[in-house]
């Protein structure tokens, strides 16, 4: 469980060496991502209301391209960084349960 935006993930692999808030700073969609994607990443109540102030307002600013020689030009790379707001109740909630389920509640 992350107690602290200062922690660092340690099963990250895109930013292996980073705490949870230098991540959000540039990259907060993959961290919403690896969230979804790895149940191990829970994170405490005051840490997840922290992390949704830290978002508040970010958004994805990638437009896709007109003229695209490929199809695979026009989609959006993977490792791309991305921002992502976390004030999201289908988060929160997963979130909780995942909170729920440590606690033993």
């Amino acid at each position: 469980m992350i107690h602290s935006l200062d922690q660092i993930i340690p099963f990250s692999r895109r930013h292996p060496n980073e705490t949870v808030r230098q991540i959000l700073q540039y990259d907060s969609g993959y961290v919403k991502d690896l969230f979804l994607k790895d149940s191990r990443l829970v994170f405490s109540e005051d840490c997840f209301n922290e992390i949704c102030q830290i978002t508040d307002g970010h958004k994805d600013e990638w437009v896709k391209p007109e003229n695209c020689a490929s199809f695979l030009d026009g989609l959006k790379r993977y490792a791309v960084p991305y921002l992502y707001d976390f004030n999201n109740e289908t988060l929160r909630s997963i979130n909780q349960e995942r909170l729920t389920a440590i606690r033993g509640d």
